[in-house]
């Protein structure tokens, strides 16, 4: 997605038409020319829809942005996602696009903890690739918290959150960044 201006109005009306074929017009445009804002527009339209090639095409879009003001689009597009398989697209985006989603690696702990075993283990992968700035109070925070869920663990769980006591720790602190 490029940060240039388009017809909002247009777009918006297209995302919402219902027709598969003129979602897809949106999605091509936005690729092209379209910025952050639309997003929660995207994602409303990914919620919705049935088709699998919006899906596939949509969820090809959120894959390749690479602007950090699309973050918190994303993140509330998987807070409020309206069924288990976008939500679990959604997190899979935030570890394949790259992008820096340290600031809500709480999320993706409680994701781990609380959701299906699929999108635990998403979560569980965007833990295991951030490359961030995580303070070191919040990351123990995480560790007891995590360590507390362990004694009501399944056994395929159990081993995720074993290694995430092993993980958070060694993200690396705000310090090793603002030396630089």
């Amino acid at each position: 997605m490029k940060e240039k201006g388009i017809n909002k109005s247009e777009i918006v009306a297209l995302l919402q038409s219902g027709h598969e074929e003129r979602i897809a017009e949106a999605v091509a445009m936005l690729r092209e020319n379209g910025d952050s804002s639309f997003l929660p527009e995207v994602i409303f339209v990914l919620n919705d829809s049935k088709d699998p090639l919006t899906i596939r095409s949509i969820l090809g879009l959120l894959a390749d942005i690479k602007h950090t003001n699309a973050i918190p689009y994303i993140i509330d597009g998987i807070k409020h996602a309206t069924n288990q398989e976008v939500q679990r697209s959604l997190v899979s985006i935030c570890w394949e696009n790259g992008m820096d989603f340290c600031p809500y690696i709480s999320l993706f702990v409680d994701l781990v903890l609380q959701k299906d075993f699929i999108v635990a283990f998403e979560a569980f992968t965007v833990i295991e690739n951030m490359e961030g700035i995580v303070d070191d109070k919040e990351k123990e925070r995480l560790v007891t918290l995590i360590e507390s869920q362990l004694p009501d663990a399944t056994s395929e769980r159990e081993g995720m959150l074993l290694d995430l006591i092993q993980i958070i720790p060694n993200i690396k602190p705000a310090e090793s960044y603002e030396s630089r």
